[in-house]
């Protein structure tokens, strides 16, 4: 099988996202197990600082979600 439990975040206003998927329908298409988050607003690591948005509150809890139920299978 291929590579899963993989979430990519990448922020609208970040240039480095370009080297990044970004495509979430094109991603699920090709691996079911890796799934692209996009937030609105969001710069380069601003998913890892302390800055809070609704989109990034979004991405972040999108995160703990996948990752709660990864750890349970």
């Amino acid at each position: 099988g291929g590579t899963s439990r993989i979430y990519f975040t990448n922020g609208n206003n970040d240039p480095w996202s370009n080297l990044s998927l970004t495509d979430a329908g094109a991603v699920q298409a090709a691996n079911p197990g890796l799934l692209v988050f996009l937030i609105d607003g969001a710069s380069h690591c601003d998913d890892l600082g302390g800055r809070m948005t609704a989109a990034l509150g979004q991405a972040r809890s999108q995160f703990e979600q996948l990752f709660a139920s990864w750890i349970r299978d």
